[in-house]
């Protein structure tokens, strides 16, 4: 990474009116983009519009006067220098500051290819509390989502152990831990439920005749009326002891 100062300058101009110019220097140029909107919060974007490189003298400058008739007559005054290191690309440029995070992307549709996406993307350590909020989320909707059957239960415990299996980042091992938990407390539960289904409900599966094609469904355990009757394999419901359905 880059060694690089952030720094805005407000722009007063004649033609354009008050805008903010945004600028990356690096060595002795200054790459630039200009707006009219101001720094976004965090985890927010807005559009820049890409200027000629100026100077680094000229971005650090805290007050500029520029003659009438040259580009972008006004005045800029210096409001902010940043300090930090910078992941520098073609299209992409990711600026690290003890302030936050931005991201700036290159959006070729935009003004003849002059528009650049500018997010704020927040502090490192914000950062890290989402990426756990998110995986406790992501634990918690396959657990409620194991507790429609007993099928998808077991496909939800095996995905969740080998996304422990592959999480590395010790961000992670408190969400691993609660998750621990949320799985013996949701195993618990989903015993006493089957015990509550067997009390109040009782199990039916589909059968056909093998010589007029005529189906019927019939409880599970209780003798068939007469042979010649097939499981059809795959039908199978439990039916509420009462309801008569």
């Amino acid at each position: 990474m880059e060694d690089v100062l952030f720094t805005r300058q407000r722009h007063e101009a004649d033609r354009a009116g008050l805008h903010y110019d945004y600028r990356l220097v690096v060595g002795d140029k200054a790459h630039s983009w200009a707006t009219k909107k101001e720094l976004p919060e965090e985890g927010k974007s807005i559009m820049f519009w890409e200027q000629p490189v100026h100077t680094a003298h000229y971005a650090l400058s805290k007050r500029v006067e520029i003659p009438k008739g040259q580009y972008g007559a006004g005045v800029t005054t210096l409001d902010w220098v940043k300090k930090g290191k910078a992941e520098l690309g073609s299209d992409k440029i990711v600026i690290h500051t003890k302030e936050g995070r931005f991201l700036l992307k290159k959006m070729p549709s935009y003004q003849d290819g002059t528009g650049w996406l500018f997010r704020n993307l927040g502090k490192e350590e914000n950062m890290e509390k989402k990426a756990e909020n998110k995986y406790l989320e992501k634990i918690s909707s396959d657990l409620s989502i194991a507790s429609k059957s007993k099928g998808e239960e077991d496909k939800a415990v095996k995905d969740y152990a080998e996304r422990l299996k592959e999480a590395k980042n010790p961000v992670l091992k408190k969400a691993i831990e609660h998750a621990r938990e949320e799985e013996k407390t949701h195993s618990k539960g989903f015993a006493e439920a089957e015990k509550n289904i067997e009390k109040k409900a009782f199990l039916v599966q589909k059968y056909q005749n093998d010589e007029t094609g005529v189906t019927m469904w019939h409880q599970e355990g209780k003798p068939l009326p007469g042979a010649g009757w097939t499981k059809v394999k795959g039908h199978g419901k439990y039916v509420r002891k009462g309801s008569g359905k």
